[in-house]
């Protein structure tokens, strides 16, 4: 049993980067929002950009998409019907073999000694538990037919089902960040207590848990002061908002936890035995980074609004953080709304120029990376597992620039830019 329709999260990547391209810098949803968890029994789509081959170790035959119409290749599994867009129907044998391999590879990671590990395995069983308490509503709702009061009802019931499910996972979450001075086992308490769409935690130990605390326990991260100008913005509380893009326009790095903490189920999940099983890990582990929300960055585009440039201070740290998104970005976003804030700044164009192009390129391989429609096969999982686990370990932009370019130019860093044109 997989934990989310990445078939839908492909999709949404390429939804992303079309908004991408289009960022005005107004825009402060999260672009991965689009994602939903897929129906229990649903195998993972993981995308591939390469000819359909079937390696020898795996397969006596090479294969094309001509010779099964209307079908893919499962890893693991064998040929299987698929239209191209929704995921394919396990079998109840298949759907029980792929719901225990994710659940031995929590359990795995949750009994490790070292608290990213554990951190990893509790994000990986919460997804689970949400997904699997919202499953069990389906019948209700399909016995609704239109009456929109009954609908109503199996709403409000499928929520509580998936509140009363996230409370373990996040209790035990909280109180192992309560007392850890690991910034990623922090951030992974803090995604476990933030809401999820429409779904708030009722977990106790989540008390424990804020974002100021995330703050100090991770100083010199963009990130959590992001949030803690949130906060701050919610009680209208201007010098902490001021204070909070300060601290987040001087710190030293962009660093959003989900994806290294999925890097660690992800490399862990490699040890599972069996084709289909390893597969199934794999993808249900990639639920920690879909399931991650992105970074406050409205915050970062509504403190950078033109007119508020007038003040020099407020200048001064937008400046900053246009460099630091640029020059070290976390993620895609992160790198556009960087470009989008410099022009608000009035950089040379010629430096805008750069930024913008190596920003296009980035998007426009992961679009490629993500949007063709090709087979769920062995060779495709392998490719994407490479992918996510060089995303955790030099973040999506690195990642990223790697399929859009040569190795030998992979890592060129971005040109310094000139102090903006004022």
């Amino acid at each position: 049993m997989t934990l989310r329709l990445i078939a839908v999260a492909a999709v949404a990547f390429v939804a992303m980067c079309v908004v991408l391209l289009s960022l005005r810098g107004e825009a402060g949803t999260d672009e991965r929002s689009a994602l939903r968890d897929a129906p229990l029994g649903a195998a993972v789509v993981v995308p591939n950009t390469r000819p359909v081959t079937v390696p020898e170790a795996r397969r006596s035959v090479t294969v094309t998409l001509a010779d099964h119409t209307g079908q893919t290749e499962l890893c693991g599994a064998g040929w299987v019907p698929y239209d191209g867009l929704m995921p394919p129907e396990l079998s109840p044998e298949l759907a029980a073999r792929a719901e225990a391999a994710t659940l031995r590879l929590a359990s795995r990671l949750q009994g490790e000694a070292d608290e990213r590990s554990r951190a990893a395995g509790w994000l990986m069983q919460l997804a689970y538990d949400i997904s699997h308490a919202g499953s069990g509503t389906v019948a209700l709702q399909a016995r609704c037919g239109n009456d929109r009061a009954c609908i109503a009802e199996a709403e409000r019931l499928r929520m509580e089902s998936m509140q009363r499910a996230s409370v373990p996972a996040a209790n035990t979450l909280a109180t192992l960040a309560a007392t850890s001075r690991d910034p990623l086992v922090y951030a992974a308490a803090v995604r476990a207590c933030e809401p999820m769409g429409s779904i708030v935690t009722l977990a106790p130990a989540c008390q424990l848990i804020s974002v100021e605390q995330w703050a100090r326990v991770d100083p010199d991260n963009t990130v959590p002061w992001l949030n803690v100008a949130t906060t701050a913005a919610a009680r209208n509380d201007v010098a902490g908002v001021n204070e909070a893009m300060y601290r987040a326009a001087a710190a030293s790095t962009s660093r959003v936890a989900g994806s290294a903490l999925a890097g660690t189920a992800i490399a862990a999940s490699k040890a599972v035995t069996g084709e289909f099983e390893q597969a199934q890990a794999f993808q249900s582990a990639l639920s920690i980074v879909f399931d991650w929300q992105l970074p406050a960055y409205q915050n970062a585009l509504h403190y950078c609004v033109a007119a508020a440039l007038r003040d020099s201070n407020r200048l001064q740290a937008c400046d900053a953080l246009a460099r630091a998104f640029i020059a070290h970005p976390s993620s895609l976003v992160e790198e556009r709304i960087g470009f989008r804030i410099a022009e608000r700044l009035g950089w040379p164009a010629e430096a805008l120029s750069e930024v913008r192009a190596k920003s296009d390129a980035h998007i426009r391989a992961q679009q490629d990376f993500f949007a063709r429609p090709e087979p769920l096969g062995c060779a495709s999982v392998d490719r994407s597992r490479d992918y996510w686990l060089q995303v955790a370990r030099d973040g999506e932009v690195a990642a990223t620039r790697a399929l859009a370019m040569p190795p030998a130019t992979a890592a060129t860093p971005y040109s310094a830019a000139p102090p903006p044109a004022r």
